[in-house]
C-alpha cells in the first residue's frame, strides 16, 4: 500500500475582514501516485484548498490547521523551494497565466533554469523540447518559438502542463484544467495526466471527467467535506444528498 505523500489536518481559511469561514476545518490525505479529484459548485473552498497547498492562499486569509508534505509540515513558513519543484500548479486559464509579451518556449524554459542549474543552455532547451514532445505537442519548435496568443487553447494547456511537469514535481495540482477546451482535447489533456504517474489532485465541477481520471473523490460544500471514497462507491452509490444532487445533474448519454 502507498504511504501518504500529502496530508491536511483541520484546515480552516478564514477572512477577518469579512467574518467569513471559506474553509471548515477539513481533513483528507493523497497517497503517492494517487489522483484525487475534488469537486463542488463555484465557492464550496476547492481552489483556496488548492491554493493553500502550494503555498499561494490569499494574503488576506488567516489559516488554521496544519498541511504536511512528507511529514514536513507547510505552515506556518511555507518553504518556497517546494513551489514548482515538488509542488507544481497546473491553471485553469492558460492565456493570463502566460506572459503575452514573452515566446512560450522562453517561459517554459525560465521555470526549469530557476531550479536546475547543472544543465547547459542547449541541454536545457532539449529538455523543453522533449517536455512539450511528452504533452502531445506536435511540433515542438513552432511552439517553443511561438507568443501565447499564436497558439490554440488546447496547446496552450499543454505549455502550461510542460512547465508544471518539466521539474518532476511529486505532487500535481490541476485547477480546472480541462475546463473550456473541446471534447477530443479534453480526452487528450485527462490520457496524458493519467500517463504521468504522478499524484494529482484535480479541481472539477465535471463528474463527467472525474469518472474518467479519478482514483477517489473528495466533494465539498460550503467549506465543508460531504463525501471522501473511491470513484467506483460514490457512483454507484453516493451517500450525501448533495452528491446525489450532482450526479442526478450529470449529462445523460
Amino acid at each position: 500500500m502507498n504511504t501518504s505523500i500529502l496530508e491536511i489536518k483541520d484546515l480552516e481559511i478564514y477572512f477577518p475582514q469579512n467574518k467569513f469561514t471559506a474553509v471548515k476545518g477539513i481533513s483528507f490525505e493523497m497517497k503517492a501516485g494517487e489522483i484525487v479529484a475534488l469537486v463542488g459548485e463555484s465557492g464550496s473552498g476547492k481552489s483556496l484548498t488548492a491554493s493553500a497547498i502550494i503555498g499561494l492562499a490569499p494574503h488576506t486569509a488567516d489559516l488554521k490547521g496544519q498541511i504536511t508534505y512528507k511529514g514536513r509540515n507547510l505552515y506556518p513558513d511555507y518553504p518556497r523551494e517546494l513551489r514548482g519543484k515538488e509542488i507544481s500548479l497546473i491553471p485553469q486559464d492558460t492565456l493570463s497565466s502566460l506572459n503575452p509579451v514573452f515566446k512560450v518556449g522562453d517561459q517554459v524554459y525560465e521555470a526549469l533554469d530557476i531550479w536546475d542549474k547543472d544543465l547547459s543552455k542547449i541541454e536545457k532547451k532539449a529538455k523543453v523540447l522533449e517536455t512539450f514532445s511528452m504533452t502531445g505537442i506536435s511540433d515542438p519548435e513552432r511552439c517553443y518559438r511561438a507568443y501565447p496568443h499564436e497558439i490554440s487553447g488546447g496547446m496552450r494547456q499543454r505549455a502550461m502542463i510542460a512547465m508544471a511537469i518539466i521539474n518532476e514535481p511529486e505532487v500535481l495540482i490541476a485547477d480546472e484544467a480541462t475546463t473550456a477546451l473541446d471534447v477530443t482535447v479534453q480526452a487528450l489533456i485527462i490520457k496524458l495526466l493519467k500517463d504521468l504517474k504522478k499524484t494529482i489532485l484535480f479541481i472539477t465541477h465535471d463528474l463527467g471527467v472525474v469518472a474518467e481520471i479519478a482514483d477517489r473523490v473528495i466533494v465539498m460544500r460550503h467549506g465543508e467535506i460531504v463525501e471522501n471514497r473511491d470513484v467506483f462507491s460514490l457512483f454507484s452509490k453516493p451517500d450525501s444528498e448533495y452528491t446525489k444532487k450532482l450526479l442526478a445533474e450529470m449529462p445523460k448519454l
